[in-house]
C-alpha cells in the first residue's frame, strides 16, 4: 500500500459530463448509479504524491464511466503526469481505496444487498 490512507482526498461526481465537487458531509457515500473521480494526495519523504481513483458504480451509464476516465486523464495531465490512475468498479474496491474512507464507505447498492440477504 502506498500509505496508511491518512492523506487528503478530493471527490467529484460526474454530472452531465462535468465534474461536480462532492460536499464534505457526503464524502464516503457513493451512489451505484453514478461515477466519481477522486484525487488522493499524500507525502513520501516530503514529496507530494497523487493517486487518481475513478470509481464507477455498477448502474452508472456508459457515458458517465467514460467521462470519469477522461477527467482522470485530464487531472493527471494537470499534475504533469505524476499521478497513478486507478479504475475502481463498485464491489471490487482495493484495500487502499477503502482505507482512505476509514470504514465509512457506503453505497445504497450495498445496503440493499445486505437487507435482501438478511430476509
Amino acid at each position: 500500500m502506498p500509505d496508511n490512507g491518512s492523506g487528503q482526498i478530493e471527490i467529484w461526481r460526474v454530472e452531465d459530463f462535468e465534474l461536480q465537487p462532492v460536499d464534505e458531509s457526503a464524502k464516503g457515500f457513493l451512489f451505484g448509479g453514478d461515477s466519481y473521480v477522486m484525487k488522493y494526495t499524500y507525502e513520501v519523504n516530503g514529496n507530494e504524491r497523487y493517486i487518481l481513483y475513478f470509481w464507477q458504480g455498477v448502474a452508472s451509464s456508459q457515458d458517465e464511466r467514460a467521462a470519469s476516465a477522461i477527467h482522470t486523464v485530464r487531472l493527471d495531465n494537470e499534475l504533469n503526469g505524476k499521478a497513478v490512475q486507478v479504475r475502481v468498479v463498485q464491489g471490487s474496491e482495493p484495500a487502499h481505496f477503502l482505507r482512505i474512507f476509514k470504514g465509512e464507505l457506503r453505497s445504497p447498492k450495498y445496503i440493499m444487498t445486505e437487507l435482501q440477504l438478511s430476509n
